[in-house]
């Protein structure tokens, strides 16, 4: 997994991250049909790492961060904070 993180204020941070072995050899593909992971699960745990990346180099405080993904599933997940809930999200 991987992203670019823009800041207005520095230079553009590349950051990557191999997922472990543990967790490619659960991934659904033609060569493993019974894997329990599928490749939305996968970009989400990218979206969320890339939040946490963001955290760590940038101060956020008082700040909107936006995550641009092109995974739908990923997105969605993201903006509605919850992958259990039916409904909208808890009001803040």
């Amino acid at each position: 997994m991987g992203g670019v993180l823009f800041c207005p204020r520095f230079a553009p941070i590349l950051w990557r991250a191999p997922f472990p072995t543990a967790v490619q050899t659960r991934l659904v593909s033609f060569a493993n049909p019974h894997g329990d992971l599928t490749n939305s699960n996968l970009e989400q745990a990218g979206v969320l790492v890339q939040a946490d990346v963001a955290t760590e180099q940038y101060d956020l405080r008082e700040l909107t961060l936006a995550t641009l993904c092109d995974n739908t599933a990923a997105v969605s997940r993201n903006r509605k904070g919850s992958i259990t809930v039916n409904g909208p999200p808890a009001n803040m």
